[in-house]
């Protein structure tokens, strides 16, 4: 009784107005010209977040008529699903350039095309394997696990590097 999760929503406008009224007035303007709608989510795993912007995405794309502008979310959620979405589109591209850049540098050093492939060939596959571990133990990329792999990529170097001066 009273639990806003079982509420129906009506059909008459009028209510739905009256509905509104006994919330705050920080989350509606003045006019109501904005009105967010707010969701609880089981938890923020990648797969929950991508299932909820899609859905969004369907129902603007279904019942957007230009009167009225649906957002993305904000919050916790939204910021964590547009952070998974950029992570996502570039993170192959930021890899390809970060290995470029390193076997450049490498190369630069050490003027051989057989070391720079001895010193990128364990870094490209711990990369991989990081990857596939991370994937198996249900670890998707994403902020909180960045730096997790830069830091292996920046081990590996550093300690491949070292490895080889100090036999050379």
């Amino acid at each position: 009784e009273g639990n806003p999760k079982w509420a129906e929503f009506s059909r008459d406008q009028f209510v739905m107005n009256n509905a509104r009224s006994s919330v705050s007035g920080e989350f509606v303007d003045p006019n109501c010209s904005v009105a967010p709608i707010s969701l609880y989510l089981a938890d923020h795993k990648a797969e929950t977040l991508s299932r909820v912007v899609d859905a969004v995405n369907a129902f603007t794309a279904r019942y957007d008529t230009g009167d009225f502008e649906i957002l993305q979310a904000a919050g916790n959620a939204g910021i964590e699903a547009a952070t998974n979405m950029t992570i996502q589109q570039s993170e192959k591209t930021m890899l390809i350039l970060v290995f470029v850049i390193i076997s450049l540098v490498v190369l630069w050093e050490f003027r051989s095309l057989k070391v720079t492939f001895a010193l990128m060939a364990p870094l490209y596959l711990s990369t991989v394997l990081c990857e596939a571990v991370m994937a198996k133990m249900g670890l998707g990329v994403k902020i909180a696990t960045l730096p997790v792999i830069a830091l292996g990529v920046g081990i590996g170097v550093d300690y491949g590097i070292y490895l080889y001066s100090r036999i050379e």
